[in-house]
């Protein structure tokens, strides 16, 4: 997904952007802890598109878990 989409999104509030904002960032949930990750995408967001966005971290984490669920049962 388009980081300008992604920016879009959040700030229309769509139910299941922060599922897709995972999946986009995916290469460093894992290990990472959910205040890093937030700075990290808010950072690169704002580099990308030139807009501030402000994540909601309680969204973010539930996605986040979600996502490392899912990971964890496909390991196995």
């Amino acid at each position: 997904m388009k980081k300008a989409r992604i920016v879009k999104f959040v700030k229309e509030k769509h139910p299941g952007v922060y599922d897709a904002i995972v999946d986009e960032y995916s290469l460093i949930i894992i290990g990472w802890s959910v205040r890093l990750i937030k700075s990290v995408i808010q950072i690169d967001l704002e580099r990308h598109t030139g807009e501030r966005v402000k994540l909601n971290y309680l969204n973010l984490a539930k996605a986040v878990k979600k996502f490392k669920a899912k990971k964890i049962d496909i390991k196995k």
